[in-house]
């Protein structure tokens, strides 16, 4: 039994490390930001002018041109003091503004303010990994200790160094990897419905469910009260930067704390169940219609499970399919018909076929439902585990309802994130 999908020959992938730059090496990666953000803004008015005054589109390789003419100059000789390649790399950053502007996907490019910059790039050359790998070689900047906690598989081709809110400071390879060094192969032989909600995280067809991890509820009262601090700080106060700073970190734990769980849970998912059917949650807009639920919804992080969650099923090699979401917990696993109920009724009860059984599991054997029947390879042997029978007919469905328990691994997730 297997997947026959088409893969990539190569596929692009992002090492990410923390770095400990010195006093004197933070201070010369500012200065650098500062010359991208320069550089980023003269392009960016340059483009502008150019076709306000001559009608004449600017390519990637006018831009460098300008550079390298604007860099000769008395006036601008600081775009010398930073690797040529980093100015070649905030044109190509230029160019991708205008081309997502054209688009449509975004507005039209701005000017970059003090803050709007927090990264640079080199990409191609100009950075290695020295010393053991327990240093990396920055042009312009020196030999800066980085935590090398894993390696890097395939050719490097880029480096982009960045900060964040929190002052820390992070390096990012992209490597080019082939088809064998990337793709895995899953074990999964089963087949599973998922439903997402607000009260557990998600429901599964075949009775487990992953309670809802509440990162940012749990630290709400200290953000609050962190965002108070700050605002009594005045302005331009080394105070308020301290204030801004304990806030930021609150923030970025409970980033961290989220990413860490998602990236567990898809990938348990990926390992155990071969076909996976998801409610297409690009379409829910209801929640965040509903003001009392948008913060709720917020937290979840829906799209962030979905996209993570393709990307370890690319990786992987099983399937996902997203069915319509339309009456998933209305109507009966068992004999189809719809059983209305408000969303505050937490137990489906059918008056048709008698059936009792959480409205989030009633919603996730629909889901599996659902799933086309030509991905149901051998459904009969794999939906024996969730107690389920069915070849995508509702009607002729018959449901023996699993027991609600607690995903084993998500348990483990939940004290590694528990506060």
């Amino acid at each position: 039994m297997g997947l026959d999908h088409q893969l990539d020959e190569k596929v692009q992938v992002t090492y990410k490390y923390r770095i400990y730059p010195s006093k004197e090496q933070e201070k010369e990666l500012f200065r650098t930001i500062g010359v991208c953000k320069g550089a980023y803004n003269i392009g960016l008015y340059y483009c502008i002018e150019r076709y306000r005054n001559n009608k004449e589109h600017t390519s990637k390789f006018d831009l460098n041109y300008y550079y390298k003419e604007l860099a000769s100059t008395e006036e601008r000789a600081w775009l010398k003091t930073v690797h040529s390649q980093i100015l070649q790399n905030v044109s190509s950053r230029i160019m991708a503004a205008f081309n997502m502007f054209f688009k449509k996907l975004n507005h039209f490019p701005k000017f970059k303010g003090k803050h709007d910059v927090r990264s640079f790039t080199y990409p191609q050359s100009g950075f290695k990994l020295t010393n053991k790998n327990k240093k990396i070689y920055l042009s312009g900047i020196g030999n800066v200790k980085i935590v090398y906690h894993r390696p890097i598989i395939g050719k490097i081709k880029t480096c982009t160094v960045y900060h964040n809110a929190c002052n820390q400071w992070f390096v990012s390879f992209v490597a080019i990897q082939s088809k064998e060094e990337f793709y895995k192969k899953s074990n999964a032989t089963k087949v599973v419905g998922i439903d997402l909600g607000l009260d557990d995280f998600l429901v599964l067809s075949d009775g487990y469910y992953v309670p809802n991890q509440d990162f940012y509820r749990r630290k709400e009262k200290k953000i609050k009260k962190l965002s108070r601090r700050k605002d009594k700080k005045q302005k331009g106060s080394r105070n308020r930067e301290k204030a801004r700073l304990r806030l930021a970190k609150a923030h970025q734990q409970i980033k961290n704390r989220r990413s860490d769980f998602l990236w567990k849970l898809c990938h348990h998912l990926v390992n155990n169940y071969l076909v996976i059917g998801l409610e297409d949650i690009e379409s829910v807009s209801f929640m965040t219609s509903n003001h009392s639920l948008a913060k709720s919804e917020y937290d979840v992080s829906w799209s962030m499970f979905r996209s993570r969650l393709e990307y370890e099923s690319y990786k992987y090699q099983t399937l996902i399919g997203f069915v319509d979401k339309n009456n998933t917990t209305q109507n009966c696993c068992q004999c189809g018909k719809k059983v209305q109920k408000d969303i505050s009724v937490r137990t489906h009860k059918c008056p048709y076929c008698g059936i009792v059984l959480n409205r989030d599991l009633n919603a996730a054997i629909n889901i599996l439902n659902r799933i086309p029947k030509e991905w149901r390879f051998d459904l009969d042997s794999t939906a024996g585990n969730a107690g389920i029978h069915a070849h995508g007919d509702t009607t002729s469905t018959t449901v023996m309802v699993p027991a609600m328990t607690p995903l084993q691994i998500a348990s483990c997730i939940i004290e590694v994130g528990r506060y």
